[in-house]
This record gives C-alpha cells, sequence and structure tokens, in this order.
C-alpha cells in the first residue's frame, strides 16, 4: 500500500498556527511547506 503525504501550509502565526505546526511535525503522513 502506498503513502501519499498531504501538504499543508499555515496563514499566519498565532497560537493556533503553532499548535498546527508541532502536530504537523508529529504527523509522518503530513508535510509543512512554505
Amino acid at each position: 500500500m502506498t503513502t501519499t503525504t498531504t501538504r499543508v501550509g499555515i496563514v499566519g502565526y498565532g497560537n493556533i498556527a503553532r499548535g498546527a505546526e508541532i502536530a504537523l511535525q508529529a504527523a509522518d503522513d503530513m508535510e509543512l511547506v512554505a
């Protein structure tokens, strides 16, 4: 079975975005993009 990576962009860098960044770093199937 192939694994697909979901690419995620964050607009702004408030408290919610910081939490999202930490969660994305922990997720193997997600990638934070600029």
